[in-house]
Formats: structure tokens, C-alpha cells, sequence
């Protein structure tokens, strides 16, 4: 696979720069002027700008290659110099060889190549669509190969850290633009659960649609978790298992743990290991995510159960 030549959001002002041909002092000035561009602020205040900016700049770049001046581009609006900007469609021959080179370059222990491949499937398709057609699509690849002696626990492990990590970065990012007020996820796999990266990809869904999210991550005791229910206001909590035989030793606790909850806090279960329906579940108003159901779905469809506006994608912050 080709190293892709477009490292993954936010970028630092050389980047966005190196990435578009514009002088960091021309993006300054287009920033005190007009407001097509909302860079973030890093921790020492440099600014970071998000993909959104870079699909806004590359809009612009064309439009002044036509003629059109910047104040005349500034009228158009960013709005609809986003839609200008989407990706073009990406072909399935493509998607496969992405989600492959992950494979082969976990199999070989390649981080760079793995890390190169994932920057150029996120740099072509939209956030939820790599996590879908390529992310998680790799993840169920290399634990099929996991699972028939081809492929070993070091690559396995390697390969889920680095997924897990562009993931939990995803989340990050989103999450940090949740609106005051918004409501509150929390996110978590039930005791001896260890694989979070589909758990990741639904949090990453509801955080894009404007709820705030809180990992906990892997194998958190349901004790440990009730405690922290109790800490924050929450209107949703999100389990995930990939073993039915785990859900089977859990589900009694998982009962109980829903019992003692505000009846208002939602509890949702997904995940591989999760039943398709179970009478007790339902009784107790746990819901059931469907392990087929793509990321996206899932988390319209919770949003719309709820009864929680999905933030229109215009609104959005970067």
C-alpha cells in the first residue's frame, strides 16, 4: 500500500498550510475577516484545524483557480463550500485494499504501514464510513485469522492498540465540541469484556450527532460502573459484550444493575456477545443493538428511541 500523502485531523497550522499551498499568514488574515474557517485551540494555543477546514480551503482554492475572489467565496458561505467539497466516491477495489493492507501489515507487524494506510482511508472516505468499511471491517478480518492459529496475539494486539487509539481520538475530538447541556452517554464493556473498538465506533456516531461522551473502556465491574452513574447526570448508558458465554455469566448482574438505576437512564447492550432479543432484557427496558447493525444506524436509531434531536451537521463546531 502507497503511504498516503494526508496525515489524519486535527492539523497544526504547517500542516493545513503544507496541505493546501496557502501561507499561514493569508490563513490568519481569512480567519480575522470571514468565518469560513473555525481552527480550535490547542493546549499551548496553537491553533488546530479540523477536516472540515481543509475540505472548506481546498473549495476555496478552486473557486480562486476559476476567478472568483475571496470576498465573493466568503458570500457563498461555508455551508456550501463543504458541499462543494465532499469526497468523490471511493471504489470497493479501493475500500478492499485498505482494509487488507491492515491486515497484512498487522500479520507483519508493520505499525508504520498500518498507521500510513489507516491516515489515507480516513483522508478519502467520511469518519463513519472508514470506521465501517475499513476499521472494523479489518478488526473482524484479523480476529477470524486470530481465531484460526493464523494470525498471533502480538499482532492481534498491536493492530487493536492502534485502531483503538484512532478511535478513542475520534471521540475525543468530537466530544470536546459537545454543546452545554447536551445530553450524556456513558460508554463501557461489562466485567472481563476487553474489546472496545465497536463500543468506540457507536460512541463516535452519537458524539458526531452532539452527545456528550464518557469512555470507561474495557472490563468495567458493574459495581465500579454504578458508582459512576452516580457521579454524573446521565440520560444513556452503552455496554458492550462479544461472547454470549461472557453475556451469560453477566446477565443476572446486568439485571440487577439495572434495577437500581434512575428508570429515566437509558441502558443499551450491544456487541457480538449480545442476544438478538431476551424477554428479561426487554422486561427490564435494557435495549438490544444489533451486532450487524453498521455504527451510524445504531446510533440514529438510539438517538431517535430516545427521544434526542441528532445536532443537525451544519451546527457542528470543529
Amino acid at each position: 500500500m502507497k503511504p498516503s500523502a494526508e496525515p489524519a485531523a486535527p492539523y497544526r497550522m504547517a500542516t493545513i498550510a503544507r496541505l493546501t499551498a496557502f501561507s499561514p499568514q493569508r490563513l490568519r488574515a481569512w480567519e480575522r475577516r470571514y468565518e469560513l474557517l473555525r481552527p480550535k485551540r490547542g493546549p499551548g494555543g496553537h491553533r488546530l484545524y479540523g477536516r472540515n477546514d481543509l475540505r472548506v480551503l481546498r473549495a476555496i482554492r478552486q473557486l480562486l483557480d476559476a476567478g472568483r475572489s475571496i470576498g465573493e467565496i466568503n458570500d457563498i458561505g461555508r455551508d456550501q463550500l463543504l458541499g462543494m467539497a465532499l469526497p468523490t466516491a471511493v471504489s470497493s477495489d479501493r475500500v478492499e485494499a485498505w482494509t487488507q493492507g491492515i491486515v497484512e501489515a498487522a500479520l507483519g507487524m508493520d505499525e508504520r504501514t498500518l498507521q500510513d494506510t489507516l491516515d489515507d482511508a480516513f483522508a478519502s472516505l467520511e469518519p463513519e464510513q472508514a470506521i465501517e468499511r475499513v476499521v472494523l471491517a479489518a478488526q473482524r478480518r484479523i480476529g477470524s485469522l486470530w481465531s484460526q492459529g493464523q494470525c498471533s496475539i502480538a499482532s492481534e494486539h498491536m493492530a487493536t492498540g492502534i485502531l483503538v487509539f484512532r478511535l478513542r481520538g475520534l471521540v475525543e475530538v468530537e466530544e470536546s465540541q459537545a454543546a452545554a447541556g447536551a445530553p450524556h452517554a456513558l460508554c463501557a464493556c461489562i466485567p472481563g469484556e476487553r474489546h472496545e473498538l465497536g463500543l468506540l465506533a457507536i460512541a463516535y456516531s452519537l458524539a458526531r450527532r452532539g452527545v456528550r461522551i464518557t469512555m470507561l473502556g474495557a472490563d468495567v465491574p458493574f459495581a465500579d460502573l454504578y458508582k459512576a452513574c452516580a457521579l454524573v447526570e446521565l440520560r444513556a448508558i452503552l455496554l458492550s459484550v462479544s461472547s454470549r458465554s461472557l453475556f451469560e455469566a453477566s446477565k443476572a448482574e446486568l439485571l440487577e444493575f439495572r434495577q437500581h438505576l434512575d428508570p429515566s437512564t437509558a441502558v443499551v447492550l450491544g456487541g457480538s456477545g449480545a442476544p438478538p432479543s431476551d424477554p428479561e432484557l426487554q422486561a427490564s427496558s435494557v435495549t438490544l443493538v444489533p451486532s450487524e447493525q453498521p455504527p451510524g444506524e445504531a446510533a440514529r436509531s438510539l438517538l431517535e428511541g430516545f427521544g434526542i434531536p441528532s445536532r443537525p451537521r451544519s451546527a457542528r463546531a470543529e
